[in-house]
């Protein structure tokens, strides 16, 4: 079983993830470090048993290209979700 190992004045966790791929991290404290490390195994373990949802990276552009429009466009729509603002205001935007 992987453990934290010291790191100069931090402490360093590595971590296989459910595609073969080692994974590295850096802390603070040791038991920051054991904590982090326990809880990335446990999500490797839960996806790959299909207890938790596989990881998609998606970009905005991606999303944008998905949808037929501009990235620009796209960008301006999400941060007026996020931030509620109002049809009037974004139209003031557009």
């Amino acid at each position: 079983m992987a453990r934290p190992v010291r790191c100069r004045d931090k402490w360093r966790i590595r971590w296989v993830d459910e595609k073969g791929v080692r994974q590295s991290d850096v802390l603070d404290t040791h038991r920051e470090a054991e904590f982090e490390l326990r809880r990335h195994q446990t999500e490797v373990e839960e996806r790959k048993r299909g207890l938790r949802p596989e990881v998609i990276e998606k970009t905005f552009g991606d999303l944008a290209a998905a949808l037929d429009i501009g990235t620009d466009v796209f960008v301006l729509y999400a941060a007026a979700i996020f931030t509620g603002m109002r049809a009037d205001e974004l139209a003031a935007l557009a």
